[in-house]
């Protein structure tokens, strides 16, 4: 452009081109998460002087769009600098004014009442986290991150699991870990219901880039149940800026799913990569002594008489999920404090009935007994005998197996109708068979035509 051009452009002017050039070429979320909270200050001697709301945001101008702003200018400019507040603006921004947004006070872990944070449930630690084969993995990732924060090498951290398998409680005892070790981190957890909620209601205040200040001073943040946010586009757009930010600035960021990355499909490709990039860990189903562990280290801390009977009984037969688990254990737990005598198994049972996997009909082990004994051309009394003989041990290990898939009698119960077998005997009869219909469609598709027959009888 020629001297004459450039006089006839007045300050105003120059800003106003070089805003709506970037906003065709950024797009207009990135235009107004950015650029739009810019004011113009000064433009004299090719030198360029702006203002921005908050320090975060000049950092990211400077770090992102410098180059671009004296690329699309009218005039040439050498020199950028973007001071903090609106002092001495000139101008509006090109497009709407904004709020000015006030310094956001940091976030700290001890002040959830007053930031936009979730609160945090001090009982779920990493000390009292019980693992296994099935979770260990999550477990020793998490911890990395409570202890490095952002630089623990993996970023994000994406858990995905079931419902009650340990998600939350591995998010929680990363925040409490950084509270107990004073590390000085700013840690930040969200469910998703408060991020919606805090998101919509920046917007109804118009105090959005205080929302967006928050999020990203974090050190450390975490979003829960990740699921509730992805599907609404501009909650989804919001995140991924937050994201993008949070990364490229080595902060770190946890997010917990019921699901991979890779299975959204209401994500746009972008998402779903940038999710994927650091480390996805999938927390599997408990197993019985997982589960028989995680009621027992519940029932020491609650110091409650519960008779080693019951809480088998319990982890055989509640098997969807943990907050299952503790909430049939809280129940026999809450009954127990308000007798005198010792709770017995009958009792127990119909204390947490309909939390148990009933059948649509009632099958007694004397007719499984019955059953299995016909099928195999055995005795009746081979299944309560001592007899090792394969053709005596695997039918009765087979009956063994569905007394505890179709009624709801404990492994101890299972054992004294089976001759005064230990529970152990029982639990190594139901491995057992499990392995061999894994190994043998003809053997389970036995097993299937026994359980069908007993069912309907």
């Amino acid at each position: 452009m020629n001297q004459l051009a450039q006089k006839n452009l007045d300050n105003v002017d120059v800003w106003q081109q070089i805003c709506t050039e970037l906003k065709k070429r950024i797009g207009n979320a990135t235009y107004n998460s950015w650029i739009n909270p810019l004011k113009l200050v000064s433009l004299e001697n090719h030198e360029l002087q702006l203002s921005a709301p908050t320090k975060f945001i000049a950092d990211w101008v400077e770090t992102h769009f410098y180059p671009k702003i004296r690329a699309l200018s009218p005039v040439e400019i050498r020199t950028i600098s973007i001071s903090i507040g609106g002092l001495n603006e000139q101008t509006p921004p090109a497009s709407e004014a904004v709020e000015v947004a006030p310094e956001t006070k940091v976030i700290n872990i001890d002040n959830y009442n007053e930031a936009i944070s979730s609160r945090i449930d001090k009982r779920y630690r990493f000390d009292n986290f019980i693992t296994a084969s099935s979770n260990d993995i999550a477990f020793a990732a998490a911890k990395k991150v409570a202890e490095k924060g952002g630089d623990a090498g993996f970023n994000p951290l994406f858990l995905h699991a079931g419902v009650g398998l340990g998600k939350t409680h591995l998010l929680h005892a990363i925040a409490n870990y950084n509270l107990d070790n004073n590390t000085g981190r700013k840690v930040l957890y969200l469910s998703a219901e408060k991020f919606l909620h805090c998101f919509i209601r920046s917007l109804r205040d118009k105090k959005i880039l205080e929302f967006k200040e928050e999020l990203r001073s974090a050190d450390i943040l975490m979003i829960d149940d990740f699921q509730f946010i992805c599907g609404k586009e501009s909650t989804q757009q919001e995140f991924f800026h937050t994201f993008n930010a949070l990364v490229d600035s080595g902060k770190q960021l946890v997010i917990s799913c019921d699901r991979a990355p890779s299975e959204f499909t209401e994500l746009e490709e972008r998402m779903r990569s940038r999710l994927a990039s650091g480390l996805v860990m999938d927390i599997e189903k408990t197993d019985y002594n997982l589960r028989l562990q995680i009621l027992k280290s519940k029932t020491a801390e609650h110091e409650a008489q519960i008779s080693d009977e019951i809480l088998e009984f319990m982890a055989e037969k509640i098997t969807s999920n943990v907050r299952e688990l503790e909430g049939a254990l809280n129940r026999i737990t809450a009954r127990t404090s308000l007798v005198s005598r010792q709770i017995d198994i009958d009792s127990a049972k119909n204390w947490i009935a309909d939390l148990l996997k009933v059948k649509t009909k009632d099958i007694s082990i004397q007719e499984i007994q019955k059953e299995v004994a016909a099928e195999f051309n055995i005795n009746l009394s081979d299944m309560v005998s001592s007899s090792r003989a394969k053709q005596i041990a695997r039918p009765r290990q087979i009956a063994m197996y569905l007394a505890k898939k179709l009624t709801t009698s404990s492994l101890m119960e299972i054992g004294k109708m089976f001759g005064g077998k230990d529970h152990t005997t029982v639990m190594h009869a139901c491995k057992k068979i499990d392995e061999l219909q894994r190994e043998d469609l003809g053997f389970m598709n036995s097993i299937e035509t026994l359980t069908a027959k007993l069912k309907s009888c």
